[in-house]
């Protein structure tokens, strides 16, 4: 009974120890950078509110960028018509002067050549692009584009025939895009947690991006894992090896703790703080949820304590 005690105080002591490290670390960390937050831990709304406004910042620089793409187009639009707008008056005068009675055939000659070079011009304006994409729409088509076989095209119906006027996606319908940026996550999981099975479920509101884990084993091995629907795109051992100096732990494989796996430990085999950033979504995957385990099945002796945050940067959604 007397040496569970002492153990007892041990470990209270350990913790109480390494707590006032870490808040020393933290203290030391802010004078030499100048800076109160320094990781999402320090300040998770603060940090959450600034990951915010970057992503609104750049929702509203896409916004942007789209109205001057749009603004281009419209001017080049108003050019050519401002163009065949004169064309056609010079072609009316053209008509009034070669139906005159007073004019002679060598007259009209000159007038008919005139006349078939404005057509030509017409002509070109009709078939003038913008970064790839027709100024004007033939007026017999139903529907201005629709989808074509190559995915990087649109198709536009040229005439009431089997013929289709492709126009590629690239310069204007390329940049212009809805972007939708879901907002970062960041939180603080079990922080302080202990050698019993931790498990965080993450619904996420987007289908890709990454996460940036950062796990603290203190002085006793922990492990960490990462699973993305049934996928496990995440699993390491940090912290001290086991007494015998072995490179490896056994980890249970089981709710049961029947039978063991080995799992190599991270090196440098240490205590302290780990960092991980872990791709989701990007390779086919199309799990909505992630989930954050430590010491799965209790998979640490007694004694152990760690903590852990996280921060969820999701892709753009166009």
């Amino acid at each position: 009974m007397q040496s569970f005690n002492v153990d007892n105080l041990t470990t209270s002591i350990n913790t109480q120890l390494n707590k006032g490290i870490q808040v020393a670390n933290q203290k030391n960390t802010q004078l030499q950078t100048g800076k109160k937050i320094n990781r999402p831990s320090d300040d998770v709304g603060t940090f959450e509110t600034n990951l915010k406004l970057k992503a609104e910042l750049k929702r509203k620089s896409q916004r942007i960028q789209n109205l001057q793409n749009s603004l281009s187009f419209l001017q080049v639009q108003d050019g050519s018509l401002e163009t065949a707008g004169k064309i056609i008056i010079r072609i009316a005068e053209l008509k009034v002067k070669h139906e005159s009675q007073t004019i002679n055939s060598s007259s009209k000659a000159v007038f008919d050549e005139e006349f078939r070079e404005l057509q030509i011009e017409l002509k070109k304006i009709r078939r003038s692009k913008s970064n790839g994409v027709s100024l004007f729409s033939k007026a017999n088509d139903k529907n201005l584009t629709e989808k074509s076989q190559n995915s990087n095209n649109l198709r536009a119906n040229a005439s009431g025939k089997d013929d289709f006027l492709i126009l590629n996606r690239a310069g204007f319908l390329g940049s212009m895009k809805i972007e939708k940026k879901f907002p970062p996550t960041a939180a603080t999981n079990s922080a302080g947690g202990n050698d019993g099975e931790s498990r965080t479920l993450i619904n996420l509101l987007g289908p890709s991006g990454k996460i940036t884990w950062r796990q603290n084993p203190y002085t006793i091995t922990d492990h960490f894992k990462v699973i993305y629907g049934n996928d496990v795109i995440h699993e390491k051992v940090y912290g001290i090896r086991d007494t015998g100096g072995n490179p490896w732990v056994e980890l249970y494989d089981s709710p049961a703790q029947t039978n063991t796996r080995r799992i190599n430990v991270s090196l440098p085999a240490i205590s302290g703080e780990r960092i991980d950033e872990i791709e989701f979504g990007r390779s086919g995957n199309t799990s909505n949820t992630l989930e954050l385990i430590v010491n799965e099945y209790g998979q640490t002796s007694s004694g152990t304590g760690w903590d852990a945050d996280y921060e969820i940067e999701y892709d753009a959604y166009e």
